[in-house]
């Protein structure tokens, strides 16, 4: 079945870029549409009929992230509008709502990354798409990946109109709730920094999320993602696309034993599907500040360099706006140097006339 769905899309797309342009563009575009809906109900057939029976039975699924390139993005959100759209679980308490975040991350770490060597993460997190009166609109949040249960903590963001000590001009502590900041340094003294102070802004992204969230009563347990990502600082104009399969570990759990259960199953199955129709897509286990700093390194190999001596990057900065404004003048006095020979020429020939 995937090398029969692989041959029909490649010769879809094939016909297409023959035949757009001639009166037979109407059955390309009927091919096309039986392939979306041979994927859709192969996705859907799969599903009801438990094809991963043996394999997600009594299995706790784990989170799953894949980073998707370009050339699959439109087999991927295919992919993602079956299971959302035709795949209902079978426990009925449990609900699939679709919609769309918009949202920025800001990673903060000390010059010498040591944030980022310790396997540790410091984010600001800010839900532009949430109501102002929501909780989850904007968020701090200090993670350990080797203790993700035990090891991450959420701060309370409050906004201070008086500022009373250095930390509240802070960029990241000023945000921070003035009786929660020594939680937060503490967590941090366990990278051996006496300064907390001198953390700053590591690296920024701009994401917008198609979010698929399985509910039970309003209350959200988890979500399969499709996110749009730039990186912001320190890099060049890019877009990568990040999937992702997540549980929420969540403390107001009310799940029954068969509700838990067929929250995983459904979890399991989607990612196993997923993994059968683009096996050539790696699985991580975790995607957060270590595997963007990778990719945006990857798109900018000076970065690190900017990061460490930042400096580097002013006087880049300023080489390039200073070339730029000598460019500006030059083309500015050459064109008037232009004018004003053409005067010279003119009141010439203008009195030798006389």
């Amino acid at each position: 079945m995937i090398v029969l769905f692989e041959l029909l899309w490649l010769l879809t797309i094939r016909i297409y870029l023959l035949y757009r342009s001639s009166p037979l563009f109407s059955i390309v575009k009927i091919l096309f549409l039986v392939t979306v809906c041979i994927l859709t109900c192969t996705v859907t057939h799969v599903f009801a009929n438990d094809a991963f029976p043996n394999v997600c039975q009594n299995q706790k699924f784990k989170n799953t992230y894949y980073l998707i390139d370009n050339k699959d993005i439109a087999a991927v959100s295919t992919f993602i509008r079956g299971i959302s759209r035709d795949v209902p679980f079978k426990e009925p308490r449990l609900i699939i709502y679709d919609g769309e975040l918009t949202r920025s991350i800001t990673y903060y770490d000390f010059d010498n990354l040591e944030l980022l060597n310790t396997n540790k993460e410091l984010m600001h997190v800010f839900n532009e798409s949430l109501p102002e009166n929501r909780v989850e609109k904007e968020e701090i949040i200090f993670s350990d990946r080797g203790e993700l249960t035990e090891g991450m903590k959420s701060f309370t963001v409050r906004s201070y109109n008086k500022k009373l000590t250095p930390f509240d001009k802070h960029s990241l502590f000023g945000r921070v709730k003035r009786k929660e900041r020594p939680i937060l340094f503490e967590m941090l003294s366990t990278v051996n920094i006496e300064k907390p102070e001198l953390i700053s802004e590591s690296l920024k992204l701009k994401s917008i999320e198609n979010v698929n969230l399985v509910t039970h009563f309003g209350i959200p347990y988890g979500a399969v993602t499709l996110s749009l990502f730039s990186v912001v600082d320190f890099g060049m104009p890019n877009t990568s696309f990040l999937l992702k399969f997540e549980i929420f570990s969540n403390k107001e759990n009310i799940l029954t034993a068969h509700e838990e259960s067929s929250l995983n199953m459904f979890f399991c199955q989607a990612d196993k599907l997923f993994q059968l129709y683009f096996p050539h897509i790696k699985s991580s286990s975790w995607f957060g500040y270590a595997e963007y700093h990778k990719l945006a390194t990857t798109i900018l190999p000076s970065r690190a360099s900017f990061r460490e001596y930042p400096i580097l990057f002013s006087i880049g900065q300023i080489v390039c706006l200073s070339m730029i404004g000598f460019l500006f003048i030059y083309l500015v006095l050459g064109r008037y140097s232009k004018r004003n020979d053409f005067r010279k020429v003119a009141k010439s020939e203008f009195k030798g006339n006389l």
